[in-house]
């Protein structure tokens, strides 16, 4: 089993509204890597929307993407990108 096949397997929890994922690496599902949370952006009910994510060189680039996109692995601090 490849390493991207055990992080899919495993990263089938949906993300939970109060759950912080600050500072989790985020791949795609080929398995490459985007990049890092660097904060998310919560609706004026306190569930999250959209978490923007660092990429690039230095991180100097931003994507904002919405959290029903995303698998997380806990114990790995991963998110996997549909």
């Amino acid at each position: 089993m490849t390493p991207m096949s055990a992080i899919r397997r495993k990263a089938d929890n949906r993300l939970e509204a109060k759950k912080d994922y600050t500072d989790y690496a985020v791949y795609e599902s080929g398995g490459r890597r985007v990049g890092r949370v660097k904060e998310r952006f919560v609706s004026a009910d306190d569930g999250i929307e959209y978490l923007d994510i660092k990429t690039g060189f230095l991180g100097l680039r931003s994507l904002l993407v919405p959290t029903g996109a995303a698998r997380v692995d806990r114990k790995r601090h991963i998110l996997l990108l549909r």
